[in-house]
């Protein structure tokens, strides 16, 4: 995201290094604990992180919004993460929850600072690796539901943005204003 933001890269370079970072968080361990996926574990937890890192890149697309959808995400996912086994983890999410307010002060309409790539998936990373881990203690359908519906927006606004590129024959990596957010705003 930090490259990206100094000097642009093409969309598959960029997929090509989250790939790498999601392969190394899983790596050290933050893998989906979903039994029924079996040896598939590995290539779904990937799979999970560039989604929702690059879901919550791509609501990143007005002021306050990903920080704002952020603080929300990251609060649901403190406290269901403050009743896991983990208390670390809870921490952590309150942690980066407290920073997005601060910045929430300085990226509001008019934005002075912004978030950029590099804050965006840094972001996203992070819920999707908390997000694993949310859930477990109830295990099976609360161990899917819980982080799917804590970060429902931005994946929601992911396929939505996706779908309707592909279905108009243009490049999902190309920018546009089929966000949901400039849905609502329009």
């Amino acid at each position: 995201g930090l490259i990206d933001d100094m000097i642009a890269i093409k969309p598959a370079s960029k997929l090509i290094g989250q790939i790498v970072g999601a392969s190394v968080a899983v790596y050290l361990g933050h893998r989906l604990e979903l039994p029924w996926l079996g040896v598939f574990v590995g290539p779904a937890s990937i799979f999970w992180i560039v989604a929702v890192a690059n879901a919550y890149n791509l609501i990143d697309n007005m002021d306050g919004l990903a920080a704002g959808v952020g603080v929300i995400s990251l609060g649901f996912m403190a406290a269901t993460l403050s009743g896991d086994s983990n208390p670390m983890l809870a921490v952590a999410a309150f942690a980066l929850m407290g920073s997005l307010v601060g910045f929430l002060v300085f990226n509001f309409n008019p934005a002075s600072i912004f978030m950029g790539d590099a804050g965006s998936m840094f972001i996203g990373l992070t819920l999707a690796v908390l997000s694993m881990h949310g859930g477990k203690q109830a295990g099976g359908l609360a161990a899917v539901a819980v982080p799917c519906l804590v970060l429902m927006i931005p994946l929601l606004d992911m396929i939505l943005v996706s779908a309707t590129r592909v279905l108009t024959g243009r490049s999902v990596a190309q920018g546009g204003r089929e966000h949901s957010s400039h849905r609502l705003v329009s």
